[in-house]
């Protein structure tokens, strides 16, 4: 089976959406032939896996807020009717929108295209930008996206809030895939010298507005006061402008926080077992 999939960004630094995509695409090419089309919106960070296990076509964007690559439109035109499915991770972008207009076009849709909607038809994410919002929703998504074989949900909340939308495509249930490692803890401890007695409170996510790192890192600074033993460790990639800019900061108020950067593999899972406190949350999820 040939399977193309599309998705905005392969980067390492936008989350969790991104993460789901990449795994899926990457469990789909164990038994099918699977291209994966993205923009070179940070085609640096790119997930490894993909990259080795699917063939990966890169379209340059012009814009980096939509995403905007005409490129990709021509290049959907002549193989829409030559793959068996079209998977569609997110709403809102050009790559998105391009591949449900070339799909409505096409005369005989022998493709089946699925859209993964990646909790971005859940009312916190059509409440950023809200008016932009309903008049795609109105003037095109909703017709678009009747034709197609079904939305991908990742819960049983997600999928209540698609019909509430008012898409009339089935809705199937995938739930995103996670590969856990259990690792006894104390090895994040033992290898950076963390005494037993020194609570870690953690951060694991990206450096980015939305995050709220700044706001985190005043909440430890008032912890910090109260308890001189707490460890805090800070890990993601912060070599941008608001990453460094929250580490600056950090150190000109006195907090004591270690910056580790990105961690993957065994190191994040020691981390995630020995942290006594992690902090993750968000002024959003999905745009």
């Amino acid at each position: 089976m040939k399977i193309l999939a599309i998705t905005t960004t392969l980067s390492t630094r936008y989350g969790g959406a991104v993460a789901s995509a990449v795994r899926i695409a990457a469990a789909l090419s164990r038994r099918h032939s699977v291209t994966v089309w993205t923009t070179d919106m940070d085609v640096a960070h790119a997930y490894p896996e993909v990259i080795q296990c699917c063939d990966v076509r890169i379209f340059r964007a012009w814009d980096r807020r939509l995403c905007f690559c005409p490129s990709m439109s021509s290049a959907m035109m002549k193989v829409v009717d030559s793959v068996d499915s079209i998977n569609v991770f997110g709403l809102w972008t050009y790559p998105s929108m391009c591949a449900l207009s070339r799909y409505r076009q096409t005369e005989r849709n022998s493709a089946n295209l699925f859209v993964h909607s990646q909790g971005l038809l859940l009312p916190a994410a059509l409440g950023h930008h809200p008016i932009r919002k309903q008049i795609a929703s109105r003037l095109f998504v909703r017709k678009a996206t009747a034709g197609i074989r079904g939305f991908i949900a990742c819960n049983e909340i997600e999928v209540a809030h698609i019909r509430q939308w008012g898409a009339v495509a089935p809705i199937y249930k995938l739930p995103n895939p996670v590969t856990v490692r259990y690792i006894r803890s104390g090895g994040y401890r033992s290898r950076h010298g963390i005494s037993e007695n020194s609570p870690i409170v953690g951060y694991l996510n990206r450096f980015h507005p939305i995050k709220r790192v700044s706001e985190l890192c005043d909440a430890f600074l008032e912890m910090q006061l109260r308890n001189k033993n707490i460890r805090f460790i800070l890990a993601g990639d912060f070599n941008n402008a608001y990453g460094l800019a929250v580490k600056a900061r950090a150190a000109a108020m006195g907090l004591k926080a270690d910056f580790v950067g990105h961690l993957s593999g065994d190191e994040k899972w020691e981390f995630l077992a020995d942290c006594t406190v992690l902090c993750q949350f968000s002024i959003q999820e999905g745009h």
